[in-house]
């Protein structure tokens, strides 16, 4: 006989379970809303600027405080579970956004900066660690719906960045309704709080000391290359004709830095998947954004259908890539250079925009979402690639305005964001290129798993339903 408590207990799991995807659904829609992004720096940076001289410097340390979080919560994961950096994610983010909605002054501005970087790292390690609590179909359900906002969310992201704004107010992230606030801190919670009394079931750590040289590449790039912008960012009186080139060499260094993680990898199927969800996760989304900020400086606004057929293209890209891993993470990476070759007029109208937008969108999702299906079929080959991931999108969220104005192409304040946008389109359509044919080579030269390979690492999430 199954007593009252037991019963309750196996309802209140069944229930939980269910709603995971929903949760990871919120977290990472929350996760987005607190990146500073392209637009928050193009139209505010004027005002941000003049509030705080060395806001740029305490950009750095956001970045590696963001990625700090997300790998110590993924790498405690089967001690800790996910509720801990879920919890402590939505509640820095809540807080982080009330700080960040009118940002009238420079230590306002630092402390909004460093809560929404704390929020983004538990947030983003938050969806990975729920696939350790969870069975096998569920966890494939959740991790789609931590990947839907994440992957394809870069359009809808960067519309509403640029809606709504006020004349005066100076905000960092995107700011939504109160109820859809409420919705996306308050069910998470709870599913924390469900989750920290149930005490579920967690796989046991994978074995990592393969990874350790890795792992340690990932953290000296993130930490130098945050070391970098804090040098540069906290000397505000440094002379133009010492910045511009120092910026340079600093982009320069960190991405040499990317392809000694890729080499520092141990597994070599890994690494066309972490080539494809680098290269999309720092190319595409700024470039996205200066697309839709020139479409919005000359209209004024941007219209919501533009709104629909960006979301659409982005969950029609996650759906390709995540279906079909292979292709996409190449494909995805060739429709993203085609995209950024066609938009490099940088047309005014909205809807010749959203012909090269819309794209770029749903190749930026297909990359990024087969690149994290390919590493899915071992849970340190996941924690890696995602992370790495995370990395790659701050840095070119980072990187975008500083790289634009040391050649001379200023994006912010009231400059034409054409000339700006064009060095971007131009550097992302170089970059994936290189990436899609990188990531060919090192899918044919991948290793098939041996037939008695460590059972430790395994995901139901892999991309062809290893267990």
């Amino acid at each position: 006989m199954v007593r009252p408590q037991a019963g309750w207990t196996a309802a209140a799991e069944r229930l939980r379970g269910l709603l995971a995807p929903v949760v990871a659904l919120l977290g990472s829609s929350l996760l987005l809303c607190c990146l500073v992004t392209l637009p928050d720096v193009a139209v505010g940076w004027p005002s941000l600027g003049t509030a705080n001289a060395r806001l740029a410097g305490w950009s750095g340390v956001a970045l590696v405080v963001a990625v700090g979080a997300a790998a110590v919560s993924i790498l405690a994961c089967a001690r800790g579970g996910s509720a801990p950096p879920l919890a402590f994610g939505t509640t820095t983010a809540a807080v982080g956004l009330a700080l960040s909605s009118d940002v009238t002054s420079g230590g306002q501005a630092v402390l909004a900066l460093l809560l929404q970087a704390m929020a983004v790292g538990g947030l983003f390690a938050a969806g990975l660690c729920m696939l350790e609590e969870l069975p096998a179909g569920l966890a494939r359900a959740t991790v789609v719906g931590w990947l839907l906002p994440w992957a394809g969310g870069w359009g809808t992201l960067g519309w509403f960045a640029l809606h709504g704004r006020t004349s005066g107010v100076t905000r960092l992230g995107v700011h939504p309704p109160g109820l859809a606030i409420a919705a996306m801190t308050v069910v998470p919670l709870l599913w924390a709080v469900a989750t920290l009394t149930l005490e579920p079931r967690r796989e046991p750590a994978p074995r990592r000391r393969a990874w350790e040289n890795a792992w340690a590449a990932l953290g000296m790039l993130v930490v130098g290359g945050g070391a970098l912008v804090m040098l540069l960012g906290f000397q505000p009186d440094l002379s133009v004709a010492w910045a511009r080139p120092l910026v340079l060499l600093a982009a320069a260094a960190v991405a040499t830095g990317l392809v000694g993680c890729t080499l520092a990898m141990p597994d070599a199927a890994a690494r066309p998947a972490f080539v494809a969800v680098v290269a999309a996760s720092a190319l595409g989304p700024p470039c996205v954004h200066v697309l839709l900020l020139v479409s919005a400086e000359e209209s004024g606004s941007l219209s919501r259908w533009v709104l629909v057929v960006l979301t659409l293209a982005g969950l029609a890209g996650v759906a390709a890539g995540w279906r079909r891993p292979r292709g996409g993470a190449t494909l995805g990476l060739l429709l993203v250079a085609a995209a950024m070759a066609g938009g490099w007029v940088m047309p005014a109208d909205e809807w010749l925009m959203a012909a090269a937008a819309a794209p770029l969108c749903l190749g930026v999702a297909a990359a990024v979402a087969a690149g994290l299906r390919l590493a899915a079929s071992s849970r340190m080959r996941l924690r890696f690639v995602s992370v790495a991931g995370l990395s790659a999108v701050l840095v070119g969220q980072l990187a975008a305005a500083p790289i634009t104005w040391a050649l001379g192409a200023e994006i912010t304040g009231t400059a034409d964001a054409r000339a700006g946008g064009r060095v971007l389109l131009g550097l992302g359509f170089a970059g994936a290129v290189l990436g899609a044919a990188t990531g060919a080579v090192l899918l044919e030269r991948a290793d098939q798993p041996a037939a008695g390979a460590d059972q430790s690492n395994r995901t139901p999430v892999g991309p062809h339903g290893s267990t």
